[in-house]
């Protein structure tokens, strides 16, 4: 089963004092129902509903779902991803996953909000974790398309990011994807308070991607047109790569990812992407590529490509090093038809 792991909200943002409320989540109910968008009828909720208020009326998971795909659709770029999702029959349900974000099962196509192990009406009555729950869903749906474009790159002769490109540019093009998927978050959560649902912006403001937010208010006041034209969302991208731990930990865990293929036996990618490819990346579903004009720099420049992190730094070195030898009987070869001759069996 192929499950990817991503973050948007971290637990450690969820402080003590905040929420008061005991929930009353039954932990034995291992069971979570998942549902398909036309389950959860996003367009009627919205039109028979107040969803500044709905929340308060919380009973089931299907309620929380329910309200927050009808938040999605108040967002254009929001509305664009939610269908993608449903085009796609992705099925979304609420779990106790513990890491404050979410998963994506590959294999299922199940999209998995963590709940923050508290029941429904509780999510409802907490503007903290129902609006986590939202940025979650923000975030896990750009995240959802790029898997797709990645699986139609399979489909013509192209495999994954890890077995096709070499492992330095592999940790770029997960960069650019995670640093794509806040700045989406992000914007979508901009569009919800333009929509005048402001309580998803300030919950952004408190959130790790308060300083993008913060760059965004700037570029708008400078240039309102920013918006409509690709700029905010490059200002976002660069943004991201600002916060050397937010580029650290997406760093880690590719490189976590790399250590389990190399275990596996399975060899990485020895190619190097061209400039088309972070172009489609950068895709926006009015079919505007935000960083039309800079991909080459996002290639080349140290403030996206450099590897900081001295850890970081010797583990990619160590995989490199894995990836290049044969082991036989514990011993390393470089040559892996000297290893067949000196260990036939």
């Amino acid at each position: 089963m192929q499950v990817r792991f991503s973050h948007s909200t971290p637990v450690s943002k969820i402080k003590k004092g905040q929420d008061t409320f005991v929930s009353d989540v039954d932990f034995y109910n291992l069971e979570n129902e998942d549902f398909a968008i036309e389950d959860l009828n996003p367009i009627s909720i919205k039109h028979y509903n107040n969803l500044d208020a709905y929340p308060h009326a919380f009973e089931t998971d299907q309620d929380v779902l329910g309200w927050s795909t009808a938040m999605m659709t108040e967002s254009p770029l929001g509305l664009a991803l939610l269908k993608h999702f449903e085009e796609q029959e992705w099925h979304i349900c609420l779990s106790d996953i513990g890491n404050g974000s979410y998963h994506l099962n590959i294999d299922e196509k199940l999209l998995e909000i963590d709940n923050f192990s508290i029941d429904s009406g509780s999510l409802g009555r907490s503007n903290l974790f129902r609006n986590a729950v939202l940025v979650n869903l923000a975030h896990a749906l750009r995240d959802i398309w790029h898997e797709t474009r990645q699986n139609d790159s399979k489909n013509s002769g192209e495999d994954d990011i890890l077995s096709t490109y070499k492992p330095d540019s592999a940790l770029l093009l997960e960069r650019v994807r995670a640093a794509d998927c806040d700045a989406m978050a992000v914007m979508i959560a901009w569009e919800l308070r333009g929509a005048g649902y402001k309580e998803v912006w300030r919950h952004v403001l408190s959130i790790d991607q308060s300083d993008m937010a913060q760059i965004l208010l700037n570029i708008i006041d400078y240039n309102p047109t920013a918006v409509y034209n690709g700029m905010a969302m490059a200002h976002l991208f660069r943004q991201w790569y600002a916060d050397p731990t937010r580029v650290q930990a997406v760093d880690h865990d590719t490189l976590e990812e790399m250590d389990v293929l190399v275990e596996q036996g399975i060899a990485l990618g020895s190619r190097t992407p061209l400039p088309e490819v972070l172009k489609e990346m950068a895709m926006l579903p009015d079919g505007i590529c935000y960083l039309e004009d800079v991909t080459e720099t996002v290639m080349r420049d140290p403030f996206f490509c450099d590897l900081t992190d001295p850890i970081n730094e010797a583990h990619l070195f160590q995989i490199v090093y894995d990836n290049k030898v044969t082991f036989k009987e514990g011993v390393p070869f470089r040559d892996e038809s000297l290893a067949r001759k000196i260990f036939p069996q």
